[in-house]
Formats: C-alpha cells, sequence, structure tokens
C-alpha cells in the first residue's frame, strides 16, 4: 500500500480531513480522462488559440483507493502549498477559502487542466507554469487517488490527488505525440471514441 511520510504538524492544523464520497471520486477520474481524451485526440486548444497535438500513448485513468487513503492522510495536516515527500507518486495540490466539499474535486482538477489553456504546450514538459496539468496528462500515469481536508483555521478546503506512474520528469515529454492511439501500451487497446488506451 502507498502511504506518505508522516511530515510535522502543519501551519494550519485543526483539519477535518477524509476521502471523497464515491460521486465526487467518479467525478475526479471523469474529469481527468476527459482532459486526456480532448488532448489524445488532438482537440486541446489554448487560449492562444495553439492547438495541441494528438497522442499515441494515452492511457485511461482509474481510481486508486490506496493513493487515496494517502492524499486523505497527507490533506489532513493541512501543511498548505507544500508537497509531500511521498516517493514514487507524482502530487498534485490545490486550495481554496471557503467555498464547499460539493463539487470540490472537479473544481481542483478544472483548475489544474486550466494551466495548458493558459499557457499553451510548452513543449510538452514538466514546467513551474504547467507542472499540475502535466502530471494530469502524462500518458503512462493510469491511476490517481485524492483526499481532501478542511482546515479550520483559515476556512480553507485543501485538496491533494496522488498519481502512479509518477509524471513530471524533467527533460521528458508528457506523451508521445502523433496518431491517437497508435502506440498504446502491451496488453491494452485503443478506445476509438476516447482516444484511451486501456
Amino acid at each position: 500500500m502507498l502511504t506518505s511520510s508522516n511530515p510535522a504538524e502543519g501551519r494550519y492544523k485543526m483539519a477535518f480531513g477524509a476521502q471523497f464520497p464515491t460521486a465526487q471520486q467518479t467525478d475526479i477520474v471523469a474529469q481527468h480522462n476527459s482532459f486526456r481524451s480532448t488532448l489524445a485526440k488532438g482537440q486541446y486548444k489554448a487560449k492562444s488559440g495553439a492547438v495541441f497535438a494528438a497522442a499515441t500513448n494515452m492511457q485511461r485513468m482509474i481510481w486508486n483507493s490506496s493513493l487515496a487513503a494517502a492524499s486523505s492522510a497527507y490533506a489532513d495536516t493541512c501543511p498548505g502549498l507544500v508537497h509531500s515527500r511521498a516517493e514514487g507518486v507524482g502530487e498534485n495540490l490545490y486550495i481554496i477559502w471557503g467555498g464547499k466539499l460539493d463539487g470540490l474535486g472537479k473544481q481542483a482538477s478544472n483548475s489544474w487542466a486550466d494551466e495548458f489553456s493558459q499557457y499553451g504546450p510548452m513543449n510538452y514538459e514538466f514546467t513551474y507554469q504547467t507542472g499540475h496539468a502535466t502530471q494530469m496528462a502524462w500518458a503512462d500515469t493510469a491511476t490517481v487517488g485524492c483526499g481532501y481536508a478542511f482546515c479550520q483555521r483559515d476556512k480553507s478546503y485543501f485538496v491533494v490527488c496522488r498519481y502512479f506512474k509518477q509524471g513530471n520528469w524533467m527533460g521528458e515529454k508528457a506523451y508521445d505525440q502523433g496518431t491517437t492511439c497508435s502506440k498504446c501500451p502491451s496488453k491494452s487497446s485503443c478506445n476509438n471514441t476516447d482516444g484511451l488506451c486501456g
């Protein structure tokens, strides 16, 4: 089971952390796969008008309960936007002051994906401007699990999503560019409707 490290108590302690309800888990996975599908089919367009290249090897994501449990445990420390030291997994963080639980996971996912809309493909590599989006779009990443906390001190909701396989390797592309679904991993096949391998 993948677990987070146990960091010291964070700046925003006094939290109520939990895993997302099943409906929000479904929404989070759907948001990730919708984003990945649009990229895979070469249909994603940035605000600048730049159209992203299609992906040959974009895998379909599924929910990972072990990652979700570890994400919830880290969220419960209310560390602010400070990444954990969890090894072997990718990690996206999101914080909103006020707000509500309903739709929180979808809101976080949309915020991360919007980095591509704002900044464009940035050579399809990890950058500090687009790092959340590249982790969401990392073709070899096939599982995601998220948790959240309500941090009492500053009345904020804090979201953690962890990913396996880990993405955002420096100097590597988020996905291979070319004909949609033309290089799906072994033991997977192409869904011609959404352009994802699974």
